[in-house]
Parts: structure tokens; C-alpha cells; sequence
């Protein structure tokens, strides 16, 4: 029969047992191995219950734990969020479940609310939430707005679309490009190129690259360069060439010529 404990031992197995509730939980099995080896008399069960009553006699007299600080009071709208972010993720989950012919307008409805815009279309339906209809209709004011101010502009002087246009893929004739370094290494063989297409329609040119002044670019490589050139007989000229670039073989120039 194991001996009863010392008051020295009882005192230990007290600040253990208390030390187990104060970190959080219940039961550390360190702590038990600690504890049985203290305390020969005192099995699992009863140690989990003196956690449970010390706890309980905790929380009765108002003390917290000290590793459990007081939780910060959560604004009520991010504690309304919580559980409906849990029923979307839920209901998301059920929908990937769903057969693709099975799908109906009403499986979205999770979507309705949501702040991020979202679409889905099919051949039997186009769901759209509330925030994608509000961003379509800001996406619709912005174009308008932008083909206004850039409807007496050519490719080359084209300005910058808004960028909730360029969010959704929308694509422009063109769109200038911050000129670089790179960039102007990049573009300096299209211009070499277009302006030996030019001096070989006209033959009486003999104009030698200077520098490139500004470009715009539109989907598929195609570069509208504008950028100065000389020759013998006249100062510095300014050219304007549509050029498409090429990974493979020579760069295609589609036009080239004099800025009037």
C-alpha cells in the first residue's frame, strides 16, 4: 500500500495541479507524470477532477487564469462575420459537391452579400452578386468617360485606361508604356527596323536612328513607336512607326513615317 503524502509533497502536487489549470488546460500528461510520481495516491481520474474543481472554484471567485488574458471585446460586425463566413465556406463546399447540370440561379445565393465581385455563367444562367453588378456599372461609367477624352487621339498619343477597366481584361487599341531603360533597348531594333523599311521606299532618305521619344502597345507585340531620326541634310526628324515584334525572324513593320 503506497504511503499517504508529505505536507511538502501535498504542497507540490497543489501548485502542479494549479500550474496544469493556469497554462489553459485541464490535463498536461507531463504534469500527471510529475504529479503521480509526487503523489503515489493520487490517480488520473482524481487529478483531472481537482483540475476541474480547481478551474470551476477559478472562474466562480471571478479569477482568470493567468496565461488566458482577457479576450479583446471583437467589433460586432466582424463577430456577426464569423459565422457567416462558416456557412459560405459550408454552402461553397456543397456546391463543388453539386453535379454541373444539376446547378441552379438559387446555388449562388451564398454569393448575394459577398464584397468581392463574383460572376458565374453557363449555358442555362449568368449569376452575377451585388458587387458585380456595382463594379460593372463603375467599369461602364469609367469607359465611356475614358473613350470621350481619347476619342480624337491616335494609337500613338493613346492615354492610359482607368484601372478598374484593366482589372477585368478589358482590352484598348492601345496603351502607353513608362519607358525604361529595357524598354528602350527593347524597341530600339523595331525602330532600326521601320526606319530601313522607310529608307527603302524612298530612296532618296538616308535617315539614322537617334532615340525613341514615347510608345503605346496593344496585345499580340504590337508596338506604336514614336521616335526621332536624322539624315545629312536636316536636323533631328520625328517618326512614327507601327511595328509588331517577333520572338522569331524579323520584326514585321506595318507602317512608318514622318510625324506631320
Amino acid at each position: 500500500i503506497p504511503l499517504p503524502p508529505t505536507v511538502k509533497e501535498a504542497e507540490e502536487t497543489k501548485k502542479v495541479i494549479e500550474s496544469v489549470v493556469e497554462d489553459g488546460r485541464y490535463v498536461i500528461d507531463a504534469a500527471i507524470v510529475r504529479i503521480m510520481k509526487i503523489n503515489k495516491v493520487l490517480d488520473y481520474k482524481s487529478l483531472e477532477l481537482k483540475c476541474v474543481e480547481h478551474r470551476m472554484s477559478t472562474e466562480c471567485r471571478g479569477k482568470r487564469p493567468k496565461s488566458q488574458s482577457e479576450p479583446e471585446p471583437q467589433p460586432e460586425a466582424e463577430q456577426k462575420q464569423k459565422p457567416e463566413q462558416k456557412r459560405i465556406q459550408k454552402a461553397a463546399w456543397e456546391l463543388k459537391s453539386k453535379s454541373y447540370k444539376d446547378l441552379t440561379l438559387s446555388d449562388f445565393s451564398m454569393f448575394d452579400d459577398d464584397a468581392k465581385p463574383f460572376v458565374f455563367a453557363c449555358e442555362r444562367f449568368v449569376y452575377k452578386n451585388k458587387a458585380m453588378i456595382t463594379k460593372e456599372k463603375e467599369i461602364e461609367a469609367a469607359t465611356a468617360d475614358h473613350i470621350m477624352r481619347s476619342r480624337n487621339l491616335s494609337p500613338f498619343d493613346a492615354i492610359t485606361p482607368p484601372k478598374i477597366i484593366m482589372e477585368f481584361g478589358r482590352c484598348w487599341t492601345a496603351v502607353p508604356l513608362g519607358m525604361t531603360n529595357d524598354l528602350r533597348l527593347e524597341l530600339i531594333p523595331l525602330c532600326k527596323a521601320a526606319l530601313d523599311n522607310f529608307n527603302a521606299e524612298n530612296q532618296a532618305a538616308n535617315y539614322v536612328f537617334l532615340d525613341v521619344v514615347k510608345t503605346t502597345w496593344r496585345p499580340v507585340d504590337i508596338y506604336y513607336i514614336t521616335f526621332q531620326a536624322q539624315n545629312d541634310s536636316c536636323s533631328a526628324t520625328t517618326f512614327q512607326a507601327m511595328v509588331m515584334k517577333k520572338r522569331i525572324g524579323p520584326h514585321e513593320v506595318k507602317s512608318c513615317s514622318i510625324k506631320i
